[in-house]
This record gives structure tokens, C-alpha cells and sequence, in this order.
């Protein structure tokens, strides 16, 4: 048996700033009811990395010296909802890019198919920053923060090497098209 350790040399992060054409893959989706009852799709979505020439995808990539795996990250989960205005302005012309077609077929609002979801890989524009967590201040702490001139923001939240602790947020801002290329395994 091989002992595995985790390798020091890439980041499991996007850069403090990041918007790029990206490949994402549809890890999860679920259908049922919103806050308001409306008829909805959640899809869970992971970052795989950035289409290259060849048909692939770069998994990793360096900005200033330093090395991100890409691969992996979770993006903000996406809500379809299935009412007409939501079918009109934003799944119809998801639902065509993911299906290669031209014209939306329609919708079963009450028991839609969501198969082609399954595993689903498509190129988006993603993007996202790293943020810094901070701990929670009080009313009172911020005002006396504010008194002393200081901007009312808590301390860094670190972990117990004094490092801060830094989480990711990733955004699908566009869908581009349904991707084809290689895609590396799950993570």
C-alpha cells in the first residue's frame, strides 16, 4: 500500500481575483419546491479548470508565482425556477446550450427531466475571489471601532499556525456551451 500526502506545491484556490472561461461539471441536482412553492431545479456545480487547444482541460494555473488547483472547487449552487417569466429569461436558453439545440422544447414544470443534468459539463464564465474570514463584531465593538477612526471589520479568524483562514467564492456569471472535451475524474 502507498502512503498518499497532500502535495505543498498547489493551492486548492482561485487567485485573490479570478474571471475566466472556465469548464464546470454538474456534480448534483434535485427538483422540488422554492421558499414561494414555485416548481425549482438546485444544481450543485464543481470547477474542473480551464479548456485548453488540445480538447482538454488545465486543471491548475500559476499567477504570481503562485500555483492554484483549480479542479475541484465548488461553485455557488444554481436555482432554476420553473415559472414562465424564469423559463422565458434565463432556463430556456440554459436548456438549448446544454442540449445543443436550437429551440427550447418546453418543460414538465411538475415533473421536469432533468437527465441531462446528469454529469453535465459546460463552458462558463466563472468568477470568483478568495475572502479572508473574519470574526463577528458586536453593535458596541463597531461603534468603538468607528470612534477610533478604524474601519469596523473583526479580526482575521486563523488557524492554530497563526495562518488566516481564506474561502473561495465561485459564481457562474455566463453559460457559454455544453463542453465535449476530455474532463478530468470527479474530485
Amino acid at each position: 500500500m502507498a502512503l498518499l500526502k497532500q502535495s505543498k506545491e498547489a493551492v486548492l484556490a482561485v487567485p485573490p481575483a479570478f474571471k475566466d472561461r472556465c469548464v464546470v461539471r454538474c456534480t448534483d441536482h434535485k427538483f422540488g419546491p422554492n421558499s414561494n412553492d414555485a416548481p425549482m431545479i438546485t444544481c450543485n456545480w464543481e470547477l474542473c479548470g480551464i479548456p485548453n487547444a488540445t480538447g482538454g482541460v488545465e486543471t491548475k494555473m500559476e499567477r504570481a508565482g503562485k500555483l492554484y488547483q483549480l479542479a475541484g472547487l465548488r461553485i455557488k449552487p444554481i436555482y432554476f425556477t420553473l415559472t414562465q417569466k424564469a423559463i422565458d429569461s434565463f432556463f430556456a436558453e440554459f436548456w438549448c446550450k446544454a442540449n445543443k439545440e436550437k429551440e427550447f422544447l418546453g418543460i414538465d414544470t411538475e415533473n421536469p427531466d432533468c437527465d441531462f443534468l446528469d454529469s453535465l459539463c459546460m463552458e462558463a464564465i466563472v468568477s470568483g475571489f478568495t475572502q479572508e474570514e473574519r470574526k463577528q463584531l458586536t453593535d458596541e465593538e463597531k461603534e468603538a471601532l468607528k470612534a477610533e477612526g478604524k474601519q469596523p471589520i473583526g479580526e482575521p479568524i486563523t488557524d492554530g499556525d497563526g495562518e488566516p483562514i481564506v474561502k473561495t467564492v465561485l459564481n457562474v456569471t455566463m453559460w457559454l456551451k455544453k463542453f465535449e472535451g476530455e474532463v478530468p475524474t470527479p474530485f
